[in-house]
């Protein structure tokens, strides 16, 4: 027979294994059913990014095309920009960034007179007098 003692153990040892069992069953359940679940989000989102590149790729193929009409226009309208390609480019950077929402035509068209003022400038500025090895001693007191 078993004492009323030995009996509340056994029923505190059960439970507590019972609890113990329950705790890692559902812990068990629930990292297998997230991780099953995030894999279905994860593979969709794959498979909608996969089939959106050919559209992704064919938007930028068009736009390239259209940008490369637009700058062979712009250079045929301005031949002096020709030989200038890397100041026109700073040009329409800096004024791109002004303006980021403005049709590429319009930045173009916004940038053609300070393009012309860069030109200008640098036409004008005398660079006989700098040296391609400059003098890097130190001449008289810090």
């Amino acid at each position: 027979m078993i004492t009323e003692e030995e009996k509340n153990g056994l029923l505190g040892w059960l439970w507590k294994r019972l609890k113990s069992w329950t705790e890692k069953f559902v812990r068990n359940l629930v990292e297998k059913l997230f991780s099953e679940k995030r894999q279905e989000v994860i593979d969709e989102a794959v498979e909608k990014a996969l089939l959106m590149l050919p559209e992704v790729v064919g938007n930028m193929m068009t736009q390239h095309v259209v940008l490369n009409k637009i700058n062979k226009q712009f250079y045929s309208d301005y031949p002096e920009f020709k030989d200038k390609k890397d100041i026109v480019a700073s040009i329409v950077e800096m004024t791109e960034g002004k303006n980021p929402l403005d049709k590429y035509e319009k930045i173009l068209k916004e940038a053609v007179p300070k393009i012309r003022e860069r030109i200008n400038t640098l036409q004008n500025m005398d660079t006989s007098l700098v040296s391609s090895r400059p003098d890097l001693k130190v001449h008289g007191e810090l």
